[in-house]
């Protein structure tokens, strides 16, 4: 397998635009733990447990609101309930209107985090396959740029 295209998607802090903690470059785990936290009710991806400190602190963390729903979670952190963690991937839209604001943890591990597109070496993909993926890295790559 190799990678056709990836683009960082490191796990940080999505808050209300008008927080305290958006006056940080990065924000360390005890800084964040002060504040309500919103979270999804899914997993993390395993690879957010890279860092074994980040796991132990959202480990420790006690949600005020727990919801399947990115929506919801998008609208209570635009209401100033909490502080949520997410790849800022996810609200890139909110961000640019200035709803919320994103800030990386202070952790090499988590800012390391990638997602992107792999690709066998050993066989040639199909036509449809090869479509999907240039269409991906296409997006991917303007995600980069975002």
């Amino acid at each position: 397998m190799r990678f056709a295209a990836e683009v960082p998607a490191p796990i940080g802090v999505v808050m209300p635009a008008d927080h305290p903690l958006r006056a940080h470059r990065a924000i360390r785990f005890g800084d964040a733990a002060g504040f309500p936290f919103l979270a999804h009710a899914g997993p993390l991806p395993r690879s957010a447990d890279i860092d074994p400190d980040f796991a132990r602190f959202r480990a420790g963390m006690r949600p005020r609101l727990v919801s399947i729903s990115i929506q919801a979670l998008k609208l209570a952190i635009r209401l100033g309930m909490g502080i949520a963690f997410f790849t800022r991937l996810g609200f890139l839209d909110e961000i640019e209107r200035g709803e919320v604001a994103w800030r990386p943890f202070d952790s090499a591990a988590i800012n390391a985090l990638r997602i992107g597109l792999l690709v066998p070496v050993s066989r040639p993909p199909s036509a449809p396959a090869r479509q999907l993926a240039a269409r991906m890295v296409t997006e991917l790559e303007r995600l980069k740029a975002a």
